[in-house]
């Protein structure tokens, strides 16, 4: 809010607008695919599942540290995602030094397709930022996965 009391001006991706008063932004989110044009196909299915990748900034639990976070991603996972494989766990350090934690795992997807999703989740100050890529598991090549773990691990705070 400015000093008049009213909501300032808000940008998203190149849009502005004026809120309604009383409202604040609380969490940011943008999508990226690999676009329909780019010829994508999948011979088993009409829409295949085109690899994109989630980036999302939203506040923390006040108190909650990343492990704690990390156990709320995984409960939730486990509870939304029926059949999910076990999810691997590992350290990722960001680009801008800022250290996360990378999980990966697959699940059951329509028509006898199965996801495989790689999500970086880190922690700056009060705000949790998840990066989320995911893909039709019989695509992902190893070159791939690596490309996306390096492209989750690219992301660095605005100085």
């Amino acid at each position: 809010q400015g000093r008049s009391g009213r909501v300032t001006r808000q940008a998203v991706d190149g849009i502005s607008f004026q809120p309604p008063p009383g409202l604040e932004r609380e969490e940011v989110m943008a999508s990226f695919r690999v676009p329909a044009r780019a010829g994508f196909k999948d011979e088993r299915v009409e829409h295949p599942i085109r690899p994109n990748l989630v980036v999302h900034r939203r506040p923390a639990k006040p108190g909650r540290d990343l492990a704690g976070i990390v156990a709320d991603v995984r409960e939730q996972l486990v509870k939304s995602l029926l059949g999910m494989s076990p999810v691997e766990s590992s350290d990722v350090t960001f680009a801008d030094g800022a250290k996360g934690v990378l999980l990966a795992f697959s699940f059951p997807a329509p028509q006898g397709l199965l996801c495989t999703q790689l999500q970086a989740l880190r922690l700056d100050g009060g705000t949790v930022t998840s990066l989320t890529v995911t893909t039709e598991a019989s695509h992902l090549t190893p070159a791939d996965r690596d490309a996306y773990v390096k492209a989750l691990g690219s992301a660095k705070l605005r100085s």
